[in-house]
């Protein structure tokens, strides 16, 4: 299972770059709507096109695999 990091990856930008990260310019940057990219930064956006995340890690000078972490599902 996929737990998103997202939002972590953001805050670490604005932190790091002392820049707000704007959601209005990096949904235009990747040819998305402001919604779509508010979805994917919450983690209610599934599926996400992968080029879509390859551009969104590029705009927060991070890897793809700091955007989501990997979590074992446990049997229950």
């Amino acid at each position: 299972m996929l737990k998103p990091r997202v939002k972590i990856a953001v805050a670490k930008y604005e932190t790091e770059s002392d820049t707000k990260f704007s959601r209005m310019e990096a949904a235009k940057k990747l040819g998305i709507s402001p919604q779509y990219l508010s979805g994917i930064i919450s983690g209610k956006k599934k599926n996400v096109d992968p080029e879509v995340l390859f551009g969104l890690a590029k705009l927060l000078n991070c890897k793809v695999d700091d955007l989501y972490e990997y979590c074992k599902e446990e049997d229950g």
